[in-house]
């Protein structure tokens, strides 16, 4: 399933906001940990990533020279840091995850001065993304925009900011879900040997990561449904129903990585 928010979802959260009516904090509680969910499932498969971008780069290096060092390589070598695919991908899911606690901040009625440092989170994350590749470009159609949550002059302007980023926070998620072929293949090239059973495995870990990620797609929708109709019960509801539902995918995702080794 795939799920799009709505520019005129956006409209209307932003008229509310004008309007001053109540924020959903439950709401965005649930959806600050629906984030925090798909993270652990990021996690688990960037360290898998992590392992195999390193594993393969550093073979076909070995294969043309042993004696020499590139400092282009230094990433593959390197016992700190991660190579620029996986760092790609981790960095990205960072942003998400940065922005929604931004948002439960301001929801909460958090300053712009306590709230920098997921302000500033999310820039040096962008800035890591600079380049022409899907998920970098998706990232960066984010930067005006926290970079005027920056210099907000009120509580009030950096929430309604944050909250019309809302398109563009829903094409980094379509961008990392895109991204699933070439994490697929990183896996596929690492894995010794790659037995069909190994090859379901990984299949099923991103299939599973693709949902979790169509899942929070929905539960961000669900969000600015919540700001059209603050402390809605059925909202709430199903907000919570879909962060069990994503606690229950990470699961998922991490369990079919370990049945790949």
């Amino acid at each position: 399933m795939r799920v799009i928010v709505r520019l005129s979802c956006v409209t209307a959260l932003v008229s509310v906001l004008a309007s001053c009516a109540a924020a959903p904090v439950d709401e965005a509680k649930s959806f600050s940990a629906a984030v925090a969910a798909t993270k652990t499932a990021s996690d688990a498969l960037c360290d898998q990533l992590d392992v195999a971008e390193r594993q393969l780069q550093i073979r076909r290096i070995e294969r043309q020279t042993i004696n020499s060092f590139a400092v282009q390589n230094a990433y593959y070598y390197s016992s700190v840091g991660e190579p620029p695919k996986t760092r790609e991908f981790r960095n990205a899911i960072q942003i998400v995850s940065s922005y929604a606690s931004l948002l439960l901040n301001l929801v909460q009625g958090t300053g712009v001065n306590a709230a920098q440092g997921d302000i500033l989170s999310i820039l040096q994350n962008i800035a890591s993304l600079a380049g022409v590749t899907s998920i970098g470009l998706a990232a960066q159609a984010l930067t005006p925009l926290i970079n005027q949550i920056l210099v907000a002059q009120s509580q009030a302007e950096a929430r309604q900011l944050a909250l019309s980023g809302a398109i563009q926070m829903a094409n980094l998620l379509v961008a990392l879900k895109n991204a699933t072929p070439a994490m697929f293949e990183l896996l596929l090239a690492n894995a010794e040997p790659a037995t069909p059973a190994v090859i379901r495995s990984y299949k099923t870990a991103l299939g599973n990561y693709v949902v979790t990620l169509d899942d929070l797609q929905m539960s961000f929708s669900r969000l600015l449904e919540a700001y059209q109709r603050p402390s809605n019960p059925t909202t709430l509801a199903a907000l919570a129903e879909l962060t069990g539902q994503l606690n229950s995918d990470a699961i998922a995702v991490r369990k079919a990585l370990v049945q790949a080794h």
